[in-house]
């Protein structure tokens, strides 16, 4: 028999949802509607190649030394000039990079 994890209440604030990781089924579809998905956000492939090179040049977050896995954007550009600017990217793992948007 193997040991079940822990469920957390639902990231949604005020929801009584019990999951694993995130949010509950009925708040993931809602989190996705608002959003929009990253090419709406306007991630498109040259992003995705320079976050790809970013990371495998940055393996380790900057903040607490895990394995990275996001290419954050230090300053925010709404019209893009520095979106593909390594200098304006810093290499954070998941825990770091939720903190940085709460």
């Amino acid at each position: 028999m193997t040991p079940q994890r822990l469920q957390k209440p639902c990231a949604q604030p005020g929801c009584p949802e019990k999951v694993d990781k995130g949010y509950c089924t009925k708040h993931t579809t809602d989190q996705s509607r608002q959003r929009g998905s990253s090419t709406q956000r306007g991630y498109d492939n040259r992003w995705q190649r320079v976050r790809r090179q970013f990371l495998w040049e940055h393996p380790l977050c900057e903040r607490c030394g895990e394995l990275a896995e996001h290419a954050h954007h230090r300053d925010r550009d709404p019209l893009g000039f520095n979106r593909y600017q390594p200098a304006n990217l810093e290499a954070l793992c998941q825990p770091c990079h939720s903190k940085e948007h709460r």
